[in-house]
This record gives structure tokens, sequence and C-alpha cells, in this order.
């Protein structure tokens, strides 16, 4: 692995490393490491050698299972000739050693000894280590596992203290993480390092194994300075195999057998493997830290790495019997979930007859358990035909929780079509309203409600018995089909009908949870983010309630509430709600990507200035490209371009717009005009003419023309930062009944900028969100010139307003980012970097050429050369050429 990835570093482990060099340097007679193989001893080891530096001797000591049956088999490197008579003598192999130290050790700097596998030590070399230690004649740094044990005389010493034994655990997620960066040397996703942590039980070696194999494999990738899985690492190779054995030798025949038994079958009822030949080694498996029972009493490998090597390497006989074994040890007619899913999984694998019945069953089983392969290989076993529709609705929920939901909807639109009871038509309508999460045009919508419609009529006609469904499924219908104009962005009249809904008895949950995820949606996106978040915040209280029932709502009913954290100013918020709903409701099964990981850098990025945040909304970007059910792609490369280009990132600009151009367009009119104005002042702020900033001008218009204030808000707020001041009174009339302290620090900054009142500016820096719009003021105030000319009304405000700003400390935006030390506060304006460019035509504003004459030397257009300077402007915090000197440059 070292050899792979070079020299690995040392993560997580600082607390130990310290503990070790007290004990070897103070008055103790050393340390004792103990860890499972994988974990690390040796690098701490190495560690710890090197932090002590010339203060010790060290002597490596090497103990192995060839040696452990020869007596002193270890430390006959290091002894002096002896005779057949001294061979076996404890005493005089004591004299020799400690002759050799003696030797070695003449300055009176302690001897340390380096013992690698201490387990290994034969008897009478652990007694001599132990005497040697016990007398102080030496340390001792030894590296032993939990199994084998270390022998009883070193264990003694610890256990009086004369040494200190340290237990490695496994790394965190953000060690994880921490090490996933320092060996890959870049940014690694979040999702990509807890997948690995989980994986590999956060052991370091397991991890590195897992990079390797990763990236030999192609599912390990770097896209645009981000690393990130692409999929499952790949069958386990042979560096992961020798480490899970190292880690599970040591076992008797019977006990390996146990353990095969538990990772084909997991997860397994501990009542079956108690009736098993397994039940005789489980407490002896459970105390290892090799398997553990949930509180469902079932059981499991402790790691699944470890679970999926064990699998590989049972051969094929002694995978049949145990099977068989584990089969015969369960009830008949197994009633349990866990029963009839390994039988109907097993006895498909076999090709042997399983009843549709219970396929059906299983198949509904696994998708509630998360087991999608397994429910789509039981649902599209079933051949009954009246079964059928049942079974597409089992197939549609496993394609939809691997995010195929072309799939998903097919397997939906076949159900619905031939569905012989309500209850199969509402699961396949439910299929839809999952499309419905994931961005699907309104039109396809109002097709799944017009084809759930159908099916509820032709099902009634048939049956008139089932009026209470029939009335539920109704309200459903309508729900789709209001979903469909939300989606759609017309919000005309919707408030009401769905007001009705809501205030209808709450006898069907998912009705009423959609009802109010779906208000709050249209509160949200016109202005009214408070009182939307009042009504998401509901539908979260009642998937905390029935979670399992309203699974299929779950990503929406959480990404609408982020939402509106979002748009009422309180990105704080949001991690503990992603917290409480990670993006997968089944541990094992997230995928990267989607509404929560954009999210997360959404939350992280509040309060920090644009490079910064490009630094922290990059990965999200590069996730939506694995995982994107939602389709905020293209919003997000569109506002990465804006972010990129606020920032100064020309390469980052301009590689998002590029990949914007291929995509095409998008399934949802919010999402397109949004992402549409955010790429037109991205490519205005790179450079580009006048056309941009009307495209940017026209997309705030048609949002406010179609009542979508919340757009509306973010688009005007683009155009003043793009340095647009003719925006301030469209921004002050969009934010002045908008909820939410963002939009009252927006709009009290739009008033006191138009009038130039200093006084209100200054007050604002105080407001929670006032150093966040006041640096936008500042972009704004800056670029004045650029937009509008230097004869202009906008350019003289900015002349008058812009002293003020910077005489009272908002010299730059960089200024109100956290300080090196992560406490929050005025910090020193960061360092900066023109490209070759700008520094070209940053020298000749230097020498006093005009915007014509440079373009005419450099053979630019006007407007570019405009561009360059404002950015150089930005960059080097300066709102006037007179303030771009030779001396400046010379300093940058």
């Amino acid at each position: 692995m070292i050899g792979e990835f070079g020299a690995v570093p040392l993560v997580g482990r600082r607390e130990v490393l310290a503990g070790i060099q007290a004990s070897i340097l103070g008055p103790g007679g050393g340390a004792l490491v103990v860890a499972e193989p994988g974990t690390g001893k040796s690098a701490v080891a190495r560690a710890a050698v090197a932090a002590l530096g010339d203060r010790v001797h060290p002597m490596s000591i090497y103990a192995g299972p060839e040696l452990a049956g020869v007596p002193f088999g270890a430390l006959a490197p290091q002894l002096g000739p002896m005779t057949a008579a001294e061979s076996g003598s404890v005493l005089a192999a004591m004299r020799s050693l400690l002759a050799r130290m003696r030797s070695a050790g003449t300055d009176g700097k302690p001897v340390l000894m380096i013992i690698d596998d201490v387990q290994e030590l034969d008897e009478g070399s652990a007694v001599l280590v132990a005497q040697l230690v016990s007398s102080g004649a030496a340390k001792l740094l030894a590296l032993g596992t939990v199994r084998p044990p270390v022998s009883q005389e070193l264990l003694s010493l610890a256990a009086d203290r004369l040494l200190t034994r340290h237990d490695l655990g496994p790394l965190t997620q953000a060690e994880t993480g921490q090490l996933c960066r320092e060996v890959l040397g870049g940014q690694v996703l979040d999702s990509s390092s807890a997948s690995l942590q989980a994986a590999a039980g956060g052991i370091p070696g397991f991890i590195l194994a897992l990079l390797a194999q990763a990236r030999r494999s192609g599912t390990l990738v770097e896209r645009n300075g981000v690393w990130m899985l692409t999929g499952e690492p790949g069958p386990p190779d042979a560096r992961v195999i020798d480490l899970v054995k190292a880690r599970l030798g040591n076992r008797s025949a019977a006990a390996r057998e146990a353990l095969e038994t538990i990772a084909l079958a997991e997860p397994l009822s501990l009542q079956v493997l108690l009736r098993s030949a397994a039940g005789a080694h489980l407490d002896d498996l459970a105390a290892d830290g090799a398997i553990t029972v949930d509180p469902d009493r079932l059981v499991r490998i402790a790691h699944p790495l470890h679970a999926e090597v064990i699998r590989k390497l049972v051969p094929a006989n002694r995978n049949r019997r145990l099977r068989q074994q584990v089969l015969a040890a369960m009830d008949s007619g197994p009633d349990a979930y866990w029963s009839l899913l390994r039988s109907v999984d097993w006895s498909l694998d076999c090709g042997l007859q399983v009843p549709d019945g219970q396929l059906l069953r299983a198949a509904r089983l696994a998708n509630d358990a998360g087991d999608s392969a397994l429910a789509l290989k039981a649902a599209t076993a079933v051949a009954s035909v009246r079964l059928q529709p049942a079974a597409h609705v089992q197939a549609g929920r496993a394609y939809a929780a691997e995010g195929d939901y072309r799939k998903a909807a097919a397997s939906g639109d076949e159900a619905l079509d031939e569905a012989h009871d309500l209850v199969t038509a509402a699961g396949a309508a439910l299929l839809g309203a999952r499309a419905w999460a994931s961005g699907t045009a309104p039109a396809r919508l109002e097709d799944v409600a017009g084809r759930w419609a159908q099916a509820v009529e032709r099902i009634t006609a048939a049956d008139s018995g089932c009026e209470r469904l029939a009335e539920w499924s109704r309200t459903g219908i309508r729900l789709l089909r209001l979903g469909a104009r939300v989606a759609a962005g017309d919000y005309s009249g919707t408030e009401a009908e769905l007001g009705e809904i809501i205030d209808q008895p709450e006898d069907f949950a998912e009705t009423a949870l959609m009802a109010r995820v779906l208000t709050g949606e249209v509160l949200i996106a016109t202005g009214r983010a408070e009182a939307g978040i009042l009504l998401t915040a509901q539908a979260l209280a009642m998937l905390r309630l029935d979670g399992a029932r309203l699974q299929p709502f779950r990503d929406i009913a959480v990404s609408t509430h982020v939402l509106g954290l979002i748009r009422l100013g309180s990105p704080d918020r949001i991690p503990e709600v992603l917290a409480e709903f990670p993006e997968s409701a089944h541990p094992g099964r997230d995928r990267p990507g989607g509404a929560a990981g954009l999210a997360a850098a959404v939350a992280a990025m509040d309060g920090v200035a644009p490079d910064s945040g490009l630094a922290l909304f990059k990965p999200a970007v590069e996730a939506l490209e694995i995982s994107d059910s939602q389709q905020l792609l293209p919003v997000a490369l569109a506002a990465g371009a804006y972010l990129a280009a606020l920032a100064g990132d020309e390469a980052a600009a301009g590689g998002y717009l590029a990949r914007i151009s291929v995509l095409g367009t998008w399934a949802r009119p919010q999402l397109q005009l949004l992402g549409d104005g955010y790429a037109a002042a991205a490519g205005f702020l790179q450079g580009g003419g006048e056309d941009l900033l009307d495209a940017l001008r026209n997309a705030a218009d048609e949002a406010s023309r179609r009542g979508w204030i919340s757009d509306e808000i973010e688009l005007r707020t683009a155009l003043l930062q793009v340095g647009d001041l003719g925006v301030l009174d469209q921004l002050a009339k969009a934010t002045e009944n908008a909820e939410g302290p963002l939009a009252a620090a927006l709009n009290s900054m739009a008033r006191a900028v138009m009038v130039a009142d200093v006084e209100s500016l200054e007050a604002l820096a105080d407001h929670a969100h006032g150093p966040a719009v006041l640096a936008i003021a500042l972009a704004a105030l800056r670029r004045a010139e650029t937009v509008a000319g230097p004869a202009s009304a906008d350019t003289v405000l900015a002349r008058k307003v812009l002293p003020a700003l910077e005489k009272f400390g908002f010299r730059q935006q960089a200024d109100h980012r956290p300080a090196a030390d992560g406490t929050p506060g005025a910090g020193k304006p960061a360092a900066v970097k023109l490209t070759g460019r700008e520094r070209a035509i940053a020298e000749l504003v230097a020498q006093g050429l005009k915007n014509a004459q440079i373009a005419g030397e450099l053979c630019l257009s006007v407007r570019t050369v405009e561009g360059h300077i404002y950015r150089t402007f930005a960059k080097l915090g300066i709102s006037r050429r007179e303030e771009l000197t030779v001396d400046l440059l010379a300093a940058e």
C-alpha cells in the first residue's frame, strides 16, 4: 500500500503518539500498543521512533510465527555467542543482551526495544523482555494483537503500570476523510469517504487497500479536482483478502465455519443460529467483536468487508452444505421476514420453484429492508398474471431505490394499466410521486394522475365495496395534479386547494404529508419562507412518527424544508436536518450527491468569501454527476460558474459554463430560469457583452411576472452583485414583503445604497446578515462604473458611497471570513494572484493607458479589457484606476 500511494501519513493517532512518547521518556518502562491487523500499529511505532529522535537508542526485534517455537528465536540477532548449555537459560540470554545494550547505550540514553507482533514471542523471550523492563535496563515499545493475545508477562507489566497500554480503535468518519485527502492529494467527497469508512470499518489498512482497489477498477475518479467513488470498488483483491485473513485467523475450524454460516445468511436470527452448529461459538465470536447482534436479535458479521471476503472464500460444496443447515434450522413455513428472504433468495439461486405469493411478499419485505437487489430478483420471478401488477410495483420500488427513475416509471405505468385493486394502483401511483421528487416534467405527473384516475374508475366499477380507499385515491389524484401545477410554477389557486386537503382529517398520512410539502413549496417560492417551513416542519414530524410508510416522500419533504431554510437565510440549521434525515433511509445504500450534498455545501458556505465558498461548492457539483435524482446539476453548474466568476477563477467558471451548454433544457421552469440567470451573470463577469446583462435582467423580470418572488430576489441580487445599481429599487420592492432575516437585510441595504445613507449601512453591519449583504453592496459599487460608464448616475452614487463603506472596514469580502484559527471575526485580506492577462492589462492601466488604447495594444475588445480591469480591482481591493499603481503590482 505504501508503495502505491507513497509515504502514508499518520492520521487520527495524535493522542496515542503523545502518550507513547511520554511513557518512554518518563519514569515508566514504555508502552504496549494492542490492535487488530491493519489498524496502524507499525505506522504509530514509526512515528513514535521518529519523534523520539536521538533521545533513545532503538533496537528493532522481529517476532514472527516461524520463530515462536524457537527459544529466544526473536532475540537471536541481538545475542552474542552462547554455549549449548546456555542456549535455554534466561539468565545467560539476559547477560548477553545486557552486554549488547551497554555497548549501544554508552551515552546514558535508554535503549528502546521495538517489538512488532509481540504476541508471537516465545515464552523465554517474553520473560526476558519483561525482566529487562522491570529492572529498568531497557524501555519497550511492544506492538501486539487482540487475538492471539499478548503474553501474560507483558500484560502484567501493563496491569502494574510499568507499561502504558494503548488500544487502537478504528478511524472516525472525519479521520477517514482526512486520510483519503492526504493519500489522494486533493478534495474527496464526504459521501465517498463515508462509504469507505463503512466498508472498511474505519481500519486504515483496509481503507488504503480499498482506495487502491477502487483506483485500479476505475470506480475512484478525479473530476475537477475532486475525488469520488462512482460505484463499488469491485470484488476484494489479494491485499484485502490477506488483511481479512490476518484479522480472522487463529480460530478453530468450527469457529471459522460459524463465521462462514453467518456471512452467507446475514442478517440471521439468533434463534436460528442457536439451533445450528454455529450456535456453540456465538459467545466467543461476539466477545472478539467478529459479529454483532442488533436489538432485533439479528446476527451479522461486524465488518461488511469481512463478510464479503468470507463469502468469497467459501468453497461451493461447503456453501451449499451450510445453506442447507441454516434452512433446516428455520421453522417450516417461515413467518419472520429474515427467514423468508433467505429461503427465497437461496431457492432462486438454486433454481427451485417458489410460490408466487412468497415471491411477492419477499420482494415487498426486501424493499422495506433496503435490499433492492433481492427485491428485484423476487419481483421479476413472479409468474402469476393476477399478481403481475403488484410485482411491477415492487420492481419499480427497487429501481427507484437504485436511482433508475426511468425504469421505475415504466414499472409503475404497467402496474397502473393492469391493476386489479386500489392498493396496487396506489402503489403504482406512488412511483409517479417519486418521479415528482426527481424533477420530472409536469406533463409526466399529469399523465400519471390520469392513469391513476382511469384505474380507480375501472376497479370501483367492478367492486363498489372499497369506497373509503377510493376516496383516498381520488384525493391522491387531486394532489398529483396540483403537484404538476406547482412543478410548472403555476401557483395560482393551488394554495387554496392544498389548504382544503390539509384541513381534511388525517386518516391517510401520505396525502396529509404531501399537501403540507406542496403548500410549503408554494409559500417558499412566493417569498413566504417562514410560513413555508412551518408546514414542511410538520411534514418532517410526520416522517419521524411513520418513516417506513412515508419513505417514498422523504427526500422531497427534506429537500423542500432545506430550500426554505436557505431562502429564509438560516443555512446554519441545515446540518441538523441532514443529520436526522440522511440521504439514504437504509444504511449502506448511500449514494453521493443530490439535494442533500448541495444543501450541506450551501450551509458550509454561509459567511465565507466567494473563493472559499467555491472550494466548498465544487465537491457538491461534481457529486451531482453521479447522482442527481432531482435534476439539480444544470442550476448547480450555473451557480458554480457564477461563484467562480465572483472569485476570479476564470478556468472554473469557463469549465462550468461549457458543461451547461451540453445539458439541454431542464424539467422545472423555475430551475431553468434561475440557471439561465446565473449563467448569464457568470458570462458577463467573464467579460461577456451587454446581451448577457440583458438576459439576466429578463430572467429577473420573468420571475417577477410569474410571482416567483424568491427566484426574483436571487436574480436581482445577482444583477446588483455584477454592478447594475439600477436594480436597487426593484430589489427593495421584491424584498419588501418577503419573509426572513436575509430578505430584511437585503431590503435595508438596497434602500440605504439608493439614497447614499451611509449611517444605515454602518448600522447594518450589526445585523445577522449584515456582513454578507454589505459584501454584495461593496462588489456592486466597485463594478458600477464598468456597467454604467464613468459619467452615469450609478457611477456617481458608487463614488459617493464606496469610500464611506471602505472607511468603516468593509474593504474586502475576505474581511468577513473566519480567521485562520477558525474563530469568526475580521481577518487580513487574503493573498491574491492575478492571471497573466490581468497582470498585463493592469500594468498598462498603471502606465496611464485608457481602455481603448489597451484593447488596441493587446488585440482585445474594449468590453474584454473592462472585464479584466474590474476583476483585478476586486482582487486587489481597490475601486479606482488611480489606486492601481506600479508599486501595488510589485507587492502583489
